[in-house]
Protein backbone atom coordinates (compact mmCIF):
# COMPACT_ATOMS: atom_id res chain seq x y z
CA UNK A 1 0.00 0.00 0.00
CA UNK A 2 2.98 2.18 0.62
CA UNK A 3 4.21 2.00 -2.64
CA UNK A 4 1.07 2.53 -4.42
CA UNK A 5 1.09 5.86 -2.45
CA UNK A 6 4.40 6.68 -3.42
CA UNK A 7 3.72 5.64 -6.87
CA UNK A 8 0.21 7.94 -6.99
CA UNK A 9 2.37 11.16 -5.60
CA UNK A 10 5.32 10.41 -8.12
CA UNK A 11 2.17 10.68 -11.04
CA UNK A 12 0.80 13.48 -9.09
CA UNK A 13 3.92 15.75 -8.90
CA UNK A 14 4.68 15.03 -12.79
CA UNK A 15 1.21 15.31 -14.00
CA UNK A 16 -0.44 18.96 -11.92
CA UNK A 17 3.31 20.70 -10.94
CA UNK A 18 3.02 20.01 -7.23
CA UNK A 19 6.20 21.23 -5.80
CA UNK A 20 8.20 20.71 -2.47
CA UNK A 21 10.54 23.51 -2.93
CA UNK A 22 9.98 26.43 -0.74
CA UNK A 23 9.81 30.05 -2.06
CA UNK A 24 12.66 31.92 -2.09
CA UNK A 25 12.22 35.31 -0.47
CA UNK A 26 13.73 38.10 -1.66
CA UNK A 27 16.52 39.75 0.04
CA UNK A 28 16.82 42.93 -2.09
CA UNK A 29 14.51 44.63 -3.93
CA UNK A 30 15.16 48.29 -6.03
CA UNK A 31 14.16 50.59 -7.97
CA UNK A 32 16.92 52.35 -10.30
CA UNK A 33 15.37 55.64 -13.05
CA UNK A 34 17.90 56.15 -15.71
CA UNK A 35 17.93 59.60 -15.23
CA UNK A 36 16.32 61.60 -11.89
CA UNK A 37 15.69 64.13 -13.44
CA UNK A 38 14.00 64.52 -17.08
CA UNK A 39 12.25 67.47 -19.24
CA UNK A 40 8.59 67.31 -20.55
CA UNK A 41 8.24 65.23 -23.14
CA UNK A 42 11.62 63.70 -21.86
CA UNK A 43 11.32 60.08 -21.34
CA UNK A 44 13.72 57.69 -18.70
CA UNK A 45 14.08 53.74 -18.41
CA UNK A 46 13.36 52.22 -15.14
CA UNK A 47 15.55 49.19 -14.32
CA UNK A 48 13.99 46.64 -11.43
CA UNK A 49 16.82 44.37 -9.52
CA UNK A 50 15.73 41.81 -7.54
CA UNK A 51 18.34 39.50 -5.19
CA UNK A 52 18.66 36.65 -4.88
CA UNK A 53 19.06 35.48 -8.78
CA UNK A 54 16.79 32.44 -8.09
CA UNK A 55 14.16 35.56 -7.39
CA UNK A 56 14.92 37.07 -10.51
CA UNK A 57 11.97 36.20 -12.41
CA UNK A 58 9.34 37.16 -9.20
CA UNK A 59 6.50 39.29 -11.07
CA UNK A 60 6.49 42.69 -10.18
CA UNK A 61 3.88 45.91 -10.03
CA UNK A 62 5.19 49.39 -10.71
CA UNK A 63 2.65 52.22 -9.12
CA UNK A 64 2.83 56.01 -9.33
CA UNK A 65 1.66 58.22 -6.11
CA UNK A 66 -1.25 60.47 -6.74
CA UNK A 67 0.33 63.88 -6.70
CA UNK A 68 2.89 61.94 -9.61
CA UNK A 69 0.11 60.66 -11.91
CA UNK A 70 -0.03 64.32 -13.44
CA UNK A 71 3.97 64.66 -13.73
CA UNK A 72 4.68 61.40 -15.16
CA UNK A 73 3.27 58.80 -18.00
CA UNK A 74 3.91 55.06 -17.27
CA UNK A 75 4.21 52.27 -19.78
CA UNK A 76 5.88 49.41 -18.32
CA UNK A 77 9.14 50.10 -17.08
CA UNK A 78 9.39 53.92 -19.04
CA UNK A 79 8.45 57.05 -16.98
CA UNK A 80 7.99 60.25 -19.41
CA UNK A 81 7.19 63.94 -18.03
CA UNK A 82 4.19 65.09 -18.39
CA UNK A 83 4.13 68.24 -16.58
CA UNK A 84 6.92 69.81 -14.29
CA UNK A 85 6.99 68.48 -10.32
CA UNK A 86 7.84 65.45 -8.90
CA UNK A 87 6.97 61.62 -8.59
CA UNK A 88 7.31 58.76 -6.62
CA UNK A 89 7.08 55.20 -8.42
CA UNK A 90 7.19 52.54 -6.17
CA UNK A 91 7.68 48.76 -7.20
CA UNK A 92 6.46 45.84 -5.10
CA UNK A 93 7.30 42.26 -5.63
CA UNK A 94 5.93 39.65 -3.43
CA UNK A 95 6.21 41.25 0.20
CA UNK A 96 9.11 43.49 -0.58
CA UNK A 97 8.59 47.46 -2.20
CA UNK A 98 10.99 50.44 -2.86
CA UNK A 99 10.78 53.54 -4.53
CA UNK A 100 12.51 56.22 -6.51
CA UNK A 101 11.57 59.94 -7.16
CA UNK A 102 12.00 61.55 -10.39
CA UNK A 103 11.42 65.23 -10.86
CA UNK A 104 10.26 66.85 -13.80
CA UNK A 105 11.23 70.47 -15.12
CA UNK A 106 9.88 71.80 -18.02
CA UNK A 107 13.02 71.75 -19.14
CA UNK A 108 16.03 69.82 -17.81
CA UNK A 109 19.08 72.24 -16.74
CA UNK A 110 22.66 70.63 -14.94
CA UNK A 111 23.38 73.33 -12.98
CA UNK A 112 26.67 74.24 -10.71
CA UNK A 113 26.31 76.08 -7.15
CA UNK A 114 28.34 79.13 -7.39
CA UNK A 115 29.89 79.97 -3.72
CA UNK A 116 29.45 83.59 -4.11
CA UNK A 117 28.01 85.10 -1.03
CA UNK A 118 30.34 87.56 0.76
CA UNK A 119 33.10 86.88 -1.70
CA UNK A 120 34.86 89.83 -3.49
CA UNK A 121 37.22 89.29 -6.47
CA UNK A 122 38.73 91.51 -9.19
CA UNK A 123 37.04 92.07 -12.21
CA UNK A 124 38.72 92.86 -15.22
CA UNK A 125 41.83 92.51 -16.65
CA UNK A 126 45.72 94.16 -15.48
CA UNK A 127 46.95 96.31 -18.06
CA UNK A 128 50.00 94.29 -18.76
CA UNK A 129 47.76 91.12 -20.12
CA UNK A 130 48.45 90.66 -23.55
CA UNK A 131 45.25 91.69 -25.63
CA UNK A 132 44.00 93.48 -23.17
CA UNK A 133 41.23 96.86 -24.09
CA UNK A 134 40.78 99.89 -22.37
CA UNK A 135 36.93 98.50 -21.03
CA UNK A 136 38.79 96.04 -19.25
CA UNK A 137 39.16 98.70 -15.89
CA UNK A 138 40.34 96.56 -12.82
CA UNK A 139 37.92 96.90 -9.99
CA UNK A 140 36.76 94.92 -6.52
CA UNK A 141 33.05 93.45 -7.15
CA UNK A 142 31.37 91.74 -3.87
CA UNK A 143 28.28 89.73 -3.85
CA UNK A 144 26.00 88.92 -1.10
CA UNK A 145 24.13 85.68 -3.03
CA UNK A 146 25.37 82.33 -4.20
CA UNK A 147 24.02 81.15 -7.31
CA UNK A 148 24.05 78.62 -9.64
CA UNK A 149 24.93 78.43 -13.28
CA UNK A 150 23.69 75.87 -15.85
CA UNK A 151 27.36 73.84 -16.65
CA UNK A 152 26.76 74.24 -20.06
CA UNK A 153 25.65 76.22 -22.94
CA UNK A 154 21.65 76.01 -23.65
CA UNK A 155 21.61 73.65 -26.81
CA UNK A 156 19.49 73.18 -29.34
CA UNK A 157 17.61 70.43 -27.92
CA UNK A 158 16.77 72.96 -25.17
CA UNK A 159 15.72 76.08 -27.12
CA UNK A 160 13.74 73.89 -29.67
CA UNK A 161 11.57 72.26 -26.61
CA UNK A 162 11.14 75.37 -24.78
CA UNK A 163 9.75 77.22 -28.57
CA UNK A 164 7.55 73.90 -28.43
CA UNK A 165 6.25 74.16 -25.21
CA UNK A 166 5.77 77.88 -25.43
CA UNK A 167 3.50 77.84 -28.70
CA UNK A 168 5.85 79.99 -30.43
CA UNK A 169 5.81 79.79 -34.39
CA UNK A 170 8.20 80.76 -36.74
CA UNK A 171 8.70 84.76 -37.26
CA UNK A 172 6.16 85.43 -34.39
CA UNK A 173 7.16 88.86 -32.60
CA UNK A 174 6.66 90.62 -29.60
CA UNK A 175 6.22 93.90 -28.43
CA UNK A 176 7.96 96.34 -26.55
CA UNK A 177 6.89 99.36 -25.70
CA UNK A 178 3.80 101.65 -26.30
CA UNK A 179 2.17 103.80 -29.16
CA UNK A 180 4.84 105.15 -31.66
CA UNK A 181 7.52 103.60 -29.63
CA UNK A 182 6.73 99.99 -29.70
CA UNK A 183 9.51 98.00 -31.77
CA UNK A 184 8.63 93.95 -32.57
CA UNK A 185 11.59 91.87 -31.99
CA UNK A 186 11.85 88.32 -32.17
CA UNK A 187 12.97 85.31 -29.97
CA UNK A 188 15.01 83.23 -32.52
CA UNK A 189 16.05 82.92 -35.91
CA UNK A 190 15.36 79.56 -38.17
CA UNK A 191 18.43 77.88 -39.18
CA UNK A 192 18.91 74.64 -40.60
CA UNK A 193 22.45 74.93 -40.48
CA UNK A 194 23.51 74.98 -36.78
CA UNK A 195 20.35 75.75 -34.64
CA UNK A 196 16.56 75.37 -34.65
CA UNK A 197 13.88 75.37 -37.49
CA UNK A 198 10.31 74.79 -38.01
CA UNK A 199 9.70 71.39 -39.41
CA UNK A 200 5.51 72.02 -40.54
CA UNK A 201 5.55 68.27 -41.84
CA UNK A 202 6.22 67.69 -38.27
CA UNK A 203 4.79 70.40 -36.92
CA UNK A 204 7.12 71.74 -34.35
CA UNK A 205 10.55 73.18 -33.89
CA UNK A 206 13.68 71.07 -34.24
CA UNK A 207 17.41 70.99 -34.08
CA UNK A 208 19.68 71.12 -36.90
CA UNK A 209 20.50 67.51 -37.80
CA UNK A 210 22.63 65.72 -35.44
CA UNK A 211 23.09 68.70 -33.66
CA UNK A 212 21.15 68.41 -30.79
CA UNK A 213 23.72 68.77 -28.12
CA UNK A 214 25.64 72.00 -30.23
CA UNK A 215 25.27 75.57 -28.18
CA UNK A 216 22.02 77.12 -29.60
CA UNK A 217 22.64 80.33 -31.83
CA UNK A 218 20.43 82.82 -34.06
CA UNK A 219 18.98 83.49 -30.43
CA UNK A 220 18.74 87.44 -29.67
CA UNK A 221 19.12 88.74 -25.99
CA UNK A 222 15.02 89.04 -25.99
CA UNK A 223 15.18 85.20 -26.97
CA UNK A 224 17.55 84.01 -24.24
CA UNK A 225 16.22 86.27 -21.39
CA UNK A 226 12.60 84.60 -21.74
CA UNK A 227 14.04 81.05 -22.26
CA UNK A 228 15.67 81.60 -18.72
CA UNK A 229 12.41 83.49 -17.30
CA UNK A 230 10.78 79.78 -18.30
CA UNK A 231 13.38 77.66 -16.69
CA UNK A 232 13.01 79.68 -13.36
CA UNK A 233 16.26 82.05 -13.87
CA UNK A 234 17.78 84.82 -15.42
CA UNK A 235 20.60 85.23 -17.16
CA UNK A 236 24.05 86.08 -15.09
CA UNK A 237 24.85 89.20 -14.80
CA UNK A 238 28.12 89.87 -16.28
CA UNK A 239 29.96 89.84 -12.88
CA UNK A 240 28.09 87.15 -12.33
CA UNK A 241 29.53 85.57 -15.67
CA UNK A 242 33.35 86.37 -14.97
CA UNK A 243 33.34 85.59 -11.25
CA UNK A 244 32.00 82.08 -12.59
CA UNK A 245 34.80 81.89 -15.55
CA UNK A 246 37.43 82.79 -13.08
CA UNK A 247 36.49 79.76 -10.88
CA UNK A 248 39.42 81.48 -8.25
CA UNK A 249 41.98 82.43 -11.18
CA UNK A 250 43.42 85.51 -11.88
CA UNK A 251 45.00 84.70 -14.85
CA UNK A 252 44.19 85.27 -18.80
CA UNK A 253 42.09 82.32 -18.86
CA UNK A 254 41.03 79.97 -15.99
CA UNK A 255 44.17 77.41 -16.69
CA UNK A 256 46.03 80.25 -16.97
CA UNK A 257 48.52 83.08 -18.82
CA UNK A 258 49.28 80.07 -21.82
CA UNK A 259 47.64 80.06 -24.96
CA UNK A 260 49.21 77.29 -26.19
CA UNK A 261 47.38 75.03 -23.96
CA UNK A 262 44.07 76.83 -25.30
CA UNK A 263 43.08 74.11 -27.31
CA UNK A 264 42.91 71.57 -24.25
CA UNK A 265 39.88 74.21 -22.65
CA UNK A 266 37.86 76.30 -25.86
CA UNK A 267 36.18 76.23 -29.45
CA UNK A 268 38.13 79.17 -30.98
CA UNK A 269 39.30 79.68 -34.76
CA UNK A 270 41.89 77.23 -34.58
CA UNK A 271 40.12 74.71 -33.72
CA UNK A 272 36.51 75.12 -34.69
CA UNK A 273 34.64 72.45 -36.97
CA UNK A 274 33.59 73.80 -40.19
CA UNK A 275 33.17 77.18 -39.36
CA UNK A 276 30.89 76.74 -36.39
CA UNK A 277 30.46 75.51 -33.16
CA UNK A 278 30.62 72.28 -31.65
CA UNK A 279 28.69 70.45 -29.37
CA UNK A 280 29.02 71.42 -25.83
CA UNK A 281 31.28 70.05 -23.00
CA UNK A 282 33.93 68.14 -25.44
CA UNK A 283 36.39 70.59 -23.59
CA UNK A 284 37.80 70.76 -20.19
CA UNK A 285 35.89 72.52 -17.94
CA UNK A 286 36.93 75.12 -15.06
CA UNK A 287 37.37 74.43 -11.36
CA UNK A 288 33.94 74.92 -10.91
CA UNK A 289 32.85 72.14 -13.26
CA UNK A 290 31.34 74.84 -15.98
CA UNK A 291 32.37 74.14 -19.54
CA UNK A 292 32.66 76.24 -22.82
CA UNK A 293 33.24 79.16 -20.70
CA UNK A 294 35.61 80.42 -23.30
CA UNK A 295 34.94 80.14 -26.70
CA UNK A 296 32.17 77.83 -28.45
CA UNK A 297 29.78 80.82 -28.47
CA UNK A 298 29.54 83.79 -27.12
CA UNK A 299 27.39 84.02 -24.18
CA UNK A 300 24.79 86.59 -23.60
CA UNK A 301 24.32 88.95 -20.11
CA UNK A 302 21.87 90.50 -18.33
CA UNK A 303 23.70 94.19 -18.67
CA UNK A 304 23.81 96.36 -20.94
CA UNK A 305 27.22 97.33 -21.68
CA UNK A 306 28.79 100.08 -20.10
CA UNK A 307 32.85 100.63 -21.34
CA UNK A 308 34.22 101.57 -17.78
CA UNK A 309 37.57 103.10 -18.31
CA UNK A 310 40.46 103.06 -15.54
CA UNK A 311 39.28 106.21 -14.56
CA UNK A 312 36.28 105.94 -14.20
CA UNK A 313 35.21 102.55 -12.47
CA UNK A 314 34.20 102.57 -8.98
CA UNK A 315 36.34 101.44 -6.19
CA UNK A 316 34.02 98.74 -4.85
CA UNK A 317 30.61 97.42 -6.31
CA UNK A 318 28.24 94.99 -4.62
CA UNK A 319 26.20 92.30 -6.70
CA UNK A 320 26.71 95.03 -9.93
CA UNK A 321 24.11 95.40 -13.18
CA UNK A 322 25.09 97.82 -15.14
CA UNK A 323 22.92 101.02 -14.46
CA UNK A 324 22.34 102.74 -17.88
CA UNK A 325 20.55 100.80 -20.30
CA UNK A 326 22.18 101.94 -23.49
CA UNK A 327 21.86 100.36 -27.22
CA UNK A 328 24.40 97.45 -26.21
CA UNK A 329 24.01 94.59 -24.55
CA UNK A 330 27.08 92.56 -22.76
CA UNK A 331 28.67 89.36 -24.33
CA UNK A 332 30.96 87.05 -22.62
CA UNK A 333 33.39 84.46 -23.31
CA UNK A 334 34.12 85.01 -26.97
CA UNK A 335 32.82 82.05 -29.52
CA UNK A 336 34.45 79.57 -32.34
CA UNK A 337 34.60 82.43 -34.62
CA UNK A 338 37.10 84.61 -32.00
CA UNK A 339 41.01 84.56 -32.07
CA UNK A 340 42.89 83.09 -28.77
CA UNK A 341 43.06 86.85 -26.79
CA UNK A 342 39.10 87.61 -27.45
CA UNK A 343 38.23 84.46 -25.29
CA UNK A 344 40.12 85.23 -22.25
CA UNK A 345 38.01 85.70 -19.24
CA UNK A 346 37.79 89.62 -19.20
CA UNK A 347 37.13 90.14 -22.68
CA UNK A 348 34.14 92.06 -23.10
CA UNK A 349 32.18 92.27 -26.55
CA UNK A 350 28.57 94.14 -27.43
CA UNK A 351 25.84 93.64 -29.40
CA UNK A 352 22.05 94.60 -30.21
CA UNK A 353 19.84 93.05 -28.04
CA UNK A 354 18.06 92.18 -31.06
CA UNK A 355 21.05 90.54 -32.73
CA UNK A 356 21.23 86.96 -33.92
CA UNK A 357 23.78 85.24 -35.71
CA UNK A 358 25.98 81.82 -35.47
CA UNK A 359 28.41 82.53 -32.61
CA UNK A 360 25.75 84.02 -30.36
CA UNK A 361 24.16 82.04 -27.40
CA UNK A 362 23.75 82.06 -23.55
CA UNK A 363 23.91 80.22 -20.65
CA UNK A 364 21.41 80.39 -17.43
CA UNK A 365 21.55 81.81 -13.97
CA UNK A 366 19.45 80.63 -10.79
CA UNK A 367 18.86 81.44 -7.24
CA UNK A 368 20.26 79.32 -4.74
CA UNK A 369 17.72 80.28 -2.22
Amino acid sequence: MKHLFKALLLVAVAVFGISCEKEIPISELSITPEKTTISIGESTTLTINILPEESAGTPYTLTVDEAGQSVIALEENVATGIAAGTATITVTAGSASNSCTITVEKIAIEKVLINSANQTFVMGSPETEEGRWDDEAQHNVTFTKDFYLSAYEVTNAQFAAFLNQTGHRPGTKFTEGEGDSAIEYVWVKESDTCGVYYNYDLGKWVPTDNMDNYPVSYVSWYGAKEFAAYVGGTLPSEAQWEFACRAGSTTAWYFGDDASQLNQYCIFEDNCESDNASAVGIKKPNAFGLYDMHGNVSEWCLDFYNPWSDEEIPDNLVDPISPQPGPFVILRGGSWYSNATSTRSAFRIYGFPDYCTGDVGFRVAFPAN
